[in-house]
């Protein structure tokens, strides 16, 4: 017999109800859902709890608007820890990184541990002349296009600037 996803997810919140009630969590209380019914639901086979999923008793909703608006939020914020990896990847210093993006020590450490960098750095080369005029250049077209408002839009510069130039972050 198929069961279709409305039942499923009815059961699997039943059952994490049960759980939760064994682990004296306060969210059941907070759901209005009281002790007599929670012990009631722990003695039910699965197929009761698949009949009770069914009933009326049970609705799962998803507010979509809510859902897509989180969904943005974590992609976000995946994408700016992506950056901040590559940015110290590309040889941001551990000041950059903090007045750009208030990274304190320990996480900029942490980071770089977790990237694979290890060891001190050197003090970054001086730019050559033909370097310096490559990078305004890039930087004077880069902002045409790419205003930069916020400070983590200047990491975002950098970035493009280090990986069109391959010159280390820390020396641009």
């Amino acid at each position: 017999m198929s069961i279709d996803a409305n039942t499923r997810v009815g059961v699997t919140l039943l059952t994490e109800l049960i759980n939760e009630a064994k682990l004296n969590s306060p969210v059941i209380k907070q759901m209005g859902i009281d002790e007599t019914t929670i012990e009631q639901l722990a003695t039910m086979t699965i197929a009761e709890l698949q009949a009770l999923a069914k009933s009326a008793g049970i609705e799962c909703h998803i507010n979509s608007s809510h859902l897509r608006s989180g969904i943005a939020r974590i992609l976000r914020s995946r994408e700016r820890e992506t950056m901040l990896n590559h940015a110290i990847t590309l040889g941001a210093s551990r000041k950059m990184m903090r007045e750009l993006v208030r990274m304190s020590s320990s996480e900029f450490n942490r980071r770089r541990t977790q990237i694979g960098l290890g060891g001190i750095r050197r003090k970054p080369a001086q730019l050559s002349d033909q370097e310096y005029e490559r990078l305004a250049t890039l930087h004077s077209g880069y902002e045409n296009d790419n205003p930069c408002v916020e400070k983590i839009d200047h990491l975002r510069c950098l970035i493009y600037l280090s990986e069109e130039t391959r010159i280390d972050i820390n020396c641009i």
